[in-house]
C-alpha cells in the first residue's frame, strides 16, 4: 500500500475517529482524565453524527452540485463533430472475480458507472475515448470495447492518483493535438479533478455521474439512525475536500505566475 493511501486511511473518518477514542480511553483515570473524557466523547459524538445520512448527504451536496449533469444531446450540440475534442473517463478500481489470476478481476461498480457514461457521451458525439488509471485502466479499455461496444483510443495505464491521472492524460492529449476533454468521472469526485486537469493547460467540461445528493431522498427521522451510507457520503466529501487543498498547497502559483493569471483574465 502506497504510504498516501495509508495515511489517508488512518485520519479520514471514521479510522480517525475510532484513533482518537482509542487514545482518550487510555488516558481515562490518569492525570490527563478530563482531556480524555472530552476525546472520548468527541470520538464517539463524531462517529455518529458522520454516520448518519442526514449529515452525510448534507456535506456530500457541496461537492457534487458544484457541476450540473449534461444530457447526451447537450453534448452532441455542443462537441459533435470537434477534431480538438475527448473524452477522458477515470479509474475507481476493480475488483476480485474469487481467483488467484488479476487477469480475472472486473472493474468495480463505481468504475462501470463512469464507463456508462463515457460510453453515452461517445455515441452522442462521436469523439474519441481515454482511459486513465492503473488500478483498472486496461479493464476499462475491454469493458467498454465488449459490454458497452464502443471503441477506445488510448490507454494511460500508469497513472495512480488523480494528480497523476491529469498529468499523463495530457501528455498523450496534447502531443495529438487535442486541447479539451470531457471528463467524466463521479460528481464528488469533479471538482478536484477538473482542477487537477485544468492545471495541465487543456479545456474542461465537466460531465459529472452519479449525483448521490440530489435532494431527492427523504430526511425523516430515519435518517437520523446511523448507517454505512451515511458514513461513505461523509468519508468522501472529507476525502475530497482534503485532496483538494492538498493539491491547491502543492500547485500553489508563485507570486510571478499568479500576478501573469490575473492579468490575463485566467
Amino acid at each position: 500500500m502506497r504510504p498516501s493511501r495509508f495515511l489517508k486511511r488512518l485520519f479520514l473518518p471514521p479510522a480517525g475517529l475510532l484513533i482518537l477514542g482509542c487514545v482518550a480511553w487510555l488516558g481515562l483515570g490518569s492525570r490527563w482524565d478530563p482531556w480524555a473524557k472530552a476525546g472520548l466523547a468527541f470520538s464517539l459524538l463524531g462517529l455518529y453524527v458522520l454516520s448518519t445520512p442526514l449529515v452525510g448527504l448534507s456535506l456530500l451536496r457541496r461537492v457534487e452540485t458544484q457541476y450540473p449533469q449534461l444530457r447526451p444531446d447537450e453534448l452532441a450540440e455542443s462537441f459533435s463533430g470537434r477534431s480538438d475534442v475527448a473524452i477522458v473517463v477515470l479509474d475507481a478500481g476493480r475488483v476480485s472475480n474469487g481467483t488467484d489470476s488479476e487477469a480475472d478481476d472486473a472493474p468495480s461498480s463505481l468504475t462501470l458507472e463512469r464507463l456508462a457514461l463515457a460510453a453515452r457521451a461517445h455515441r452522442a458525439t462521436g469523439l474519441p475515448i481515454l482511459v486513465s488509471g492503473n488500478g483498472a485502466g486496461p479493464l476499462m479499455a475491454d469493458s467498454l470495447r465488449e459490454d458497452f461496444r464502443v471503441p477506445v483510443r488510448w490507454i494511460e495505464p500508469i497513472s495512480h492518483d488523480t494528480a497523476a491521472n491529469a498529468t499523463r492524460s495530457a501528455a498523450i492529449l496534447q502531443a495529438e493535438g487535442f486541447d479539451h476533454v470531457l471528463l467524466v468521472t463521479h460528481a464528488w469526485h469533479m471538482p478536484r479533478s477538473a482542477e487537477a486537469f485544468r492545471r495541465t493547460g487543456l479545456g474542461v467540461t465537466p460531465v459529472p455521474t452519479a449525483i448521490t445528493g440530489t435532494g431527492r431522498q427523504e430526511l425523516g427521522l430515519i435518517s437520523l439512525l446511523p448507517s454505512e451510507f451515511g458514513m461513505s457520503s461523509s468519508y468522501w466529501y472529507y476525502h475530497e475536500t482534503v485532496g483538494r487543498l492538498w493539491y491547491r498547497l502543492r500547485h500553489r502559483p508563485t507570486t510571478e505566475s499568479a500576478e501573469e493569471d490575473e492579468r490575463s483574465g485566467a
